[in-house]
């Protein structure tokens, strides 16, 4: 009961400053302010509100673990190494496709041949 008043009082706060907005003629940005008012009444109507605490709950839990754990350590590092060697080949494999492309331009583009008189 607690949530839907909570939900109810964001969204009718929201509109109201969407309303003030657009009473002063800033009509997109009163649009946006009511697209983000509607949202706390549309999450407790459809029940996302358990789903959004619990999401808030599990990154709180991965939180913690993030600084005692040291299997997540590892982890952390593991991605960074992949993210590392991906850019790594990306930037080398560019690089070598623009020294190929220089190289094979330059026998072809030879000096102009001399023109008869």
């Amino acid at each position: 009961m607690l949530t839907a008043a909570a939900a109810f009082a964001l969204t009718a706060a929201g509109v109201a400053v969407a309303g003030l907005r657009a009473y002063r003629r800033r009509f997109l940005s009163a649009t946006r302010w009511f697209a983000v008012a509607l949202l706390p009444a549309g999450l407790y109507l459809t029940g996302l509100f358990p789903v959004a605490r619990t999401i808030g709950d599990e990154i709180a839990d991965w939180a913690v673990k993030l600084v005692f754990d040291p299997r997540v350590w590892t982890g952390i590092v593991l991605l960074a190494v992949s993210v590392g060697l991906l850019v790594t080949t990306r930037w080398v494999g560019r690089r070598g496709a623009v020294t190929e492309g220089r190289e094979a331009a330059t026998p072809a583009a030879g000096p102009a041949p001399a023109r008869p008189a």
